[in-house]
C-alpha cells in the first residue's frame, strides 16, 4: 500500500492592497536608503491622518538626538500609483541630501572647495538614486 504525500500550497497569500503597498514603500525606502552614505537606523510610522500638514502622501524626519529617520506616510499613500510611489520616496530621500547639504552651511571649518566637493558627491548620490528608483518601475 502506498502512502500518498500530503501536497503543500507553495503559493504565498496574497496580499491586500494596503498590504501590498507598504510592502512596497518598505522595500523602496530601504533601497533608496542603501545609497545614502550616512547609515542610520530608520523607521516607518503609518500615520492616522489623510495628508501631512504640507497636503503630502509622505514626509521624512530626522530625530535630532540620535539622528534616526523616519518615514512618516499618510492614508493617501495607499490610493497612489507606484509610480507616483517612487517618485514620492526619492523626493524624500532627496530631503535627507538637502538637510546634509544644509548641516555643512553651518560648519564654518569647511573650505569653499570642500563644500563644493561634498555638493558634487551629494548631486551624484541623488542621480544614482533615481536612475536606481527609475530602474525599478
Amino acid at each position: 500500500m502506498s502512502e500518498n504525500p500530503v501536497k503543500y500550497n507553495k503559493k504565498k497569500p496574497k496580499l491586500s492592497k494596503t498590504a501590498q503597498r507598504k510592502k512596497f514603500i518598505r522595500d523602496t525606502f530601504l533601497r533608496a536608503l542603501s545609497f545614502y552614505p550616512v547609515r542610520m537606523v530608520f523607521a516607518i510610522q503609518y500615520e492616522q491622518e489623510e495628508e501631512n500638514p504640507n497636503g503630502g502622501e509622505m514626509s521624512v524626519g530626522i530625530v535630532p538626538n540620535n539622528n534616526d529617520i523616519a518615514l512618516y506616510v499618510y492614508k493617501s499613500a495607499f490610493s497612489k500609483s507606484e509610480k507616483r510611489l517612487l517618485e514620492t520616496i526619492a523626493h524624500e530621500v532627496g530631503h535627507l541630501f538637502v538637510k546634509e547639504l544644509d548641516n555643512l552651511v553651518t560648519q564654518t571649518y569647511v573650505s569653499e572647495e570642500e563644500h563644493h566637493k561634498i555638493k558634487e558627491k551629494t548631486a551624484t548620490h541623488i542621480g544614482v538614486l533615481l536612475e536606481e528608483l527609475r530602474k525599478k518601475k
